[in-house]
């Protein structure tokens, strides 16, 4: 059995999956780096946009209050919404 044929076809199928691994890789690696850069140039408008949305997302998880009919306080929360 010979085993020199099989060592060009070895390092070939490497070669092959260092390129498709890797190229993939590289390309996210280009594309976060960009992504990155672009929110440096608006991080005035990201940041507070961001503050907005995870506080409106915290006063909805931990319920609100709304005034009933009769003027009194209701608790409406999660486990309120899901029982009427």
């Amino acid at each position: 059995m010979k085993d020199a044929p099989s060592a060009p076809i070895a390092i070939m199928a490497g070669v092959f999956v260092v390129i498709c691994c890797a190229g993939p890789l590289l390309i996210a690696a280009i594309g976060a780096a960009g992504l990155a850069a672009w929110f440096m140039n608006t991080a005035y408008v990201w940041v507070p946009a961001i503050l907005m949305v995870l506080a409106i997302g915290i006063y909805r998880y931990h319920g609100y209050r709304t005034s009933g009919p009769d003027g009194g306080q209701i608790t409406r929360d999660r486990k309120a919404l899901h029982h009427e």
